[in-house]
């Protein structure tokens, strides 16, 4: 399977388990970022078996790709091949910037590694 076709795989993924979990649609715009956000503090409440590394592992997949899909589809970047977990990055400025990064951040690290502050930085 291609980057391609495994981010845009993972990305429907994440509409799905957002829906199912936190009951909310992903519409891939900025603005659907902002929900991530508000959620991500949030995964013990409303994921079975809260924020279990496995939950968290899942969340970072596919949330990640959807990040970066928005960012995609935004004319940020584009994905590129990899040499991380994922497979793929997106390259922005000649700079690879890893969106399943920045989301494992946001689910262990807190607040401060805001997804909306992510996208802003890098307009």
């Amino acid at each position: 399977m291609s980057l391609s076709e495994r981010v845009k795989q993972d990305s429907l993924e994440a509409q799905q388990i957002t829906r199912k979990f936190f009951v909310i649609g992903l519409d891939f715009s900025r603005n659907s970022l902002a929900e991530l956000d508000q959620f991500a503090d949030d995964v013990d409440t409303y994921m079975r078996g809260g924020a279990s590394p496995e939950n968290i592992d899942t969340l970072v997949r596919t949330w990640g790709s959807y990040v970066g899909e928005v960012l995609a589809r935004d004319g940020v970047g584009d994905w590129v091949e990899a040499d991380n977990e994922y497979g793929g990055a997106l390259m922005i400025s000649g700079q690879m910037v890893s969106p399943h990064e920045q989301v494992r951040s946001r689910l262990t690290g807190g607040s401060e590694h805001s997804l909306v502050a992510f996208a802003e930085s890098l307009k």
